[in-house]
């Protein structure tokens, strides 16, 4: 959990598409750990 939570945040960063946390944002960063 904390990792998934830790790259939902630092996705935002490197991502601006990735601005709004939506369900596919979520998926994504848990996907890019």
């Amino acid at each position: 959990m904390d990792g998934v939570m830790t790259a939902s945040v630092a996705a935002p960063s490197r991502e601006p598409v990735a601005d709004v946390p939506t369900p596919k944002y979520v998926a994504f960063g848990a996907s890019h750990v």
